[in-house]
C-alpha cells in the first residue's frame, strides 16, 4: 500500500514549496499523460490489428499489454493528485491487478509468437490470477511475489524471445529486439 495513504508533510518556506509542488505536478502531469496517450494508441492500434487479423492471438495479448500499462500510468495520475485516503488504497490494489495482468498478456504475447508448448503460459496465468487472491487475503508479502512474477515472465520472454532468434523464426529479430529492449 501507499507510504502516505492521502497525508504527506513538508516544511520549507510556502512559495518556494509551492512553486515546487506546482513544478513538479506540471512535469507529472505532462509525462504520465503523454505515455497514458502513447500507451493507449498502442492498444487500440493492436487490437485493430487483432480484430482485423484474429488468427494472430499475439495483437490481442500484446493490446492488453499496453492496456495496462496505459492504465498503471492513469493509476499514477490518480494517485499522485488525490488527497484521499481510500482512492490511495484503492489505486494501490488495482494497480496489483494491472500488473498481475500485464505479466499474464506479456508472457501470451511470447508465447504466442514463440512456443508451441504453453505449459509455461498456463504456470504464468495461473500466478497471475493467484496474485491478487492472495494480495486481497493479505497472504504473504506483496511486493517479493510481484517481483517473482516479473522476474518469471521476464526470464521465459528473453529465453523464448533468444531461442526464436536461434531458429530464425520469421520476424523474430524485430520483435526480439523490441522485447529485449
Amino acid at each position: 500500500h501507499n507510504g502516505f495513504g492521502g497525508f504527506r508533510m513538508q516544511i520549507g518556506q510556502a512559495n518556494n514549496m509551492i512553486r515546487y509542488d506546482h513544478r513538479t505536478a506540471a512535469r507529472f502531469t505532462a509525462v504520465t499523460v503523454f505515455l497514458f496517450g502513447i500507451f493507449i494508441a498502442l492498444f487500440l492500434l493492436h487490437l485493430f490489428l487483432y480484430l482485423y487479423y484474429r488468427t494472430a492471438l499475439s495483437n490481442l495479448y500484446f493490446s492488453i499489454f499496453n492496456l495496462s500499462f496505459a492504465i498503471s500510468f492513469y493509476l499514477s495520475f490518480v494517485g499522485r493528485f488525490t488527497t484521499s485516503p481510500q482512492t490511495q488504497l484503492t489505486n494501490s490494489f488495482i494497480g496489483l491487478i494491472i500488473a498481475a495482468l500485464a505479466c499474464f498478456s506479456f508472457s501470451g504475447s511470447a508465447n504466442s509468437l514463440f512456443s508451441k508448448k504453453k505449459l509455461r503460459f498456463r504456470i504464468i496465468t495461473a500466478l497471475s490470477v493467484l496474485f491478487p487472491i492472495l494480495c486481497y487475503l493479505h497472504i504473504g508479502d506483496v511486493g517479493e511475489m510481484l517481483l517473482v512474477l516479473i522476474c518469471l515472465v521476464l526470464l521465459e520472454a528473453i529465453f523464448l524471445t533468444i531461442s526464436a532468434m536461434i531458429r530464425k523464426v520469421k520476424g523474430a529479430r524485430i520483435i526480439g529486439f523490441g522485447i529485449l529492449f
